[in-house]
């Protein structure tokens, strides 16, 4: 692989690690989302109450950054809830 490429790509996985631009804090949260959704896609025998648990507070300090992903992490817990509830 080019040196260029391996430095581009790791100065993008760094950026991603440090959540410092909007776009690494974006991607940080839709990466913690799509568990949320892996899990409530889920047959619920499969998890734990733990699990669901963890559901509701997993990755909600890369979630918080701006009122779109808030409001998108709110549709998720929701489900979440349901999901247990309805079980």
């Amino acid at each position: 692989m080019d040196s260029d490429v391996q430095n581009k790509i790791i100065s993008l996985w760094k950026e991603y690690n440090e959540c410092k631009t909007n776009e690494a804090k974006l991607a940080k949260a839709l990466d913690k989302l799509e568990v949320l959704m892996q899990h409530n896609e889920a047959d619920k025998v499969n998890l734990t109450h733990k699990e669901w648990e963890f559901n509701l507070i997993y990755g909600k300090e890369f979630t918080d950054f701006h009122s779109f992903i808030k409001e998108f992490r709110k549709i998720i817990d929701k489900q979440t809830i349901e999901k247990v509830k309805n079980g």
